[in-house]
């Protein structure tokens, strides 16, 4: 649990902001302090995924190659991975698709949930 520094009130862990008074959440490391990551909505590629759901992203990526990072507006690596998963998938009979599939579903969970920055391919 953690503590809000505002209200003191207790937040579950990974909370980005107090679910009392709604202020940003700050973590305590070590000596210094540093604030929670937060998601911002950019159509530049050097950002996040706002407003986007990471378990639809991760599934859409599970059943097509690429799919959750169009999903999250991440064209460019979305076909780079979808191309990748067609042709090299074809030659190795599937087993190459199957570790793009999972790499391409951890991507695009973690680029919906703001954990990972969009990427520029």
């Amino acid at each position: 649990m953690i503590n809000c520094t505002k209200c003191n009130s207790e937040n579950q862990d990974g909370s980005k902001f107090c679910i009392n008074c709604g202020e940003k959440i700050v973590i305590e490391t070590g000596r210094r302090r540093r604030q929670a990551p937060q998601r911002r909505e950019t159509t530049s590629m050097t950002g996040y995924a706002e407003g986007k759901t990471p378990v639809v992203a991760g599934v859409l990526s599970l059943l097509i190659v690429g799919l959750g990072q169009f999903y999250n507006g991440d064209m460019k690596k979305g076909g780079m991975l979808l191309a990748g998963a067609l042709v090299v998938g074809a030659i190795t009979g599937g087993i190459v698709w199957l570790g793009l599939a999972i790499y391409s579903a951890y991507d695009a969970y973690q680029v919906a949930d703001g954990q990972k920055a969009l990427e520029e391919w």
